[in-house]
């Protein structure tokens, strides 16, 4: 079975996401992103992965797939950029904070996303 290389954005949130990917055997948690850079660093120095601060040379790294635990309303622009950098995604909200956030201005609608994934896990409260 293929092991899946995921990199996760948001180290707040997202070390909850963090630490299930590295506990399953088919997933590999391979980077961390945020703009935070000291939360960055102990995040990354925990759990032995590469960190970046910078989301588009995050996305230059060699993995699979997404999870998106940041800021709400960046949930849709960064979706956008990684399912057009090939990854799949999965965001820990609903998809669009309001109903052009998925659409670039003069654009076509959204990524081309050629057969990738995206999904959410939101909570009903």
């Amino acid at each position: 079975m293929k092991t899946i290389r995921v990199g996760v954005v948001g180290v707040n949130r997202g070390q909850a996401f963090a630490r299930d990917v590295a506990s399953l055997r088919t997933l590999k948690l391979v980077a961390i992103c945020d703009t935070w850079e000291e939360r960055l660093a102990i995040a990354g120095r925990k759990l032995g992965v590469t960190t970046y601060p910078d989301f588009d040379e995050f996305l230059g790294h060699d993995m699979d797939a997404v999870i998106l635990a940041n800021y709400f309303h960046e949930h849709a622009p960064l979706a956008i950029r990684a399912l057009e950098a090939g990854m799949h995604v999965m965001s820990e909200t609903r998809r669009l904070h309001h109903d052009g956030a998925g659409r670039r201005p003069g654009g076509d609608g959204g990524a081309k996303t050629g057969g990738l994934f995206f999904c959410t896990k939101e909570s009903e409260q």
